[in-house]
């Protein structure tokens, strides 16, 4: 269910359940109008605002942490790109096909995970793609077979080893960050919760066409609006709210330069 379906339900229930206290308000008999009841419903009522609240306040909380390590990781992950290009640049001539196969991976994921970016549709996911996965097990198995007789060039190849092995760690880190973290059997307890609160905003509302739309629209709105960005921020790649594909074209862009080598232009002393 997307998030602006989710938030839709949400607001429908809670209108609902205004409505219904409502109706239940006025055919309720008169003894049941006494302070004693309608304090007893006031603090049930309480108790169901508390638990929501709370739950509520840790959901969010939770997603919004998910959404910030998601991404860093992201920009851990993009920087651990352009760190193995530099390796590979380092280690010469017999590194550039490496490299080559670093570069066109990085253009695959960028428009695997961002495609409505380049004009296409929803993609699958990020680096989630078999295709990406076996593109990186190519990339990998060639930087394990670089060799030389020269010992600052094994120095470099195992450099190059150790920054492939922290790359293909941040991609499994990543893997499980997309995974959404709210349980749809808790979202929905949430959304009934909420309704039954409406339900009791309903049977204490005056019997106003006025201030029942007033009180139980606008506060409805605000709930279903936590509801829908609480959905929106735990599909860290997909939906309104996103994280940036700014640190990956930062990455692609780096790619295949030579920032590391002496400057062939520089004066000789």
């Amino acid at each position: 269910m997307s998030p602006a379906v989710l938030g839709m339900v949400s607001l429908a229930s809670m209108v609902g359940g205004g409505i219904l206290g409502q109706l239940l308000g006025r055919l309720m008999p008169r003894y049941h109008e006494d302070t004693p009841t309608r304090e007893a419903i006031t603090l049930a009522t309480t108790l169901v605002i508390t638990v929501t609240s709370l739950t509520l306040s840790l959901l969010l909380y939770s997603t919004k942490t998910a959404f910030d390590t998601t991404e860093a990781n992201t920009r851990a992950y993009a920087a651990s790109i352009i760190v193995l290009d530099r390796a590979l640049n380092a280690y010469g001539a017999e590194a550039q096909q490496a490299r080559a196969l670093l570069r066109g991976y990085t253009e695959h994921a960028l428009r695997s995970t961002w495609p409505e970016e380049f004009g296409g549709s929803k993609g699958s996911g990020p680096i989630e793609s078999r295709v990406l996965g076996r593109e990186l097990v190519v990339l990998h198995d060639a930087i394990r077979h670089f060799h030389s007789a020269d010992p600052y060039k094994e120095v470099l190849a195992a450099e190059c080893r150790g920054n492939m092995n922290a790359l293909v760690g941040r991609r499994f880190a990543l893997v499980e960050d997309v995974r959404r973290s709210i349980p749809p059997l808790l979202m929905g307890a949430v959304i009934t919760w909420l309704a039954v609160i409406f339900v009791s905003l309903g049977l204490n509302t005056p019997h106003n066409r006025a201030v029942l739309m007033a009180t139980l629209g606008v506060s409805a709105l605000v709930a279903a609006s936590c509801i829908t960005l609480m959905d929106e921020m735990d599909g860290a790649f997909d939906g309104l709210i996103k994280v940036s594909s700014g640190p990956m074209r930062d990455a692609l862009s780096n790619l295949g330069s030579d920032a590391d080598t002496e400057d062939k232009s520089a004066p000789a002393r």
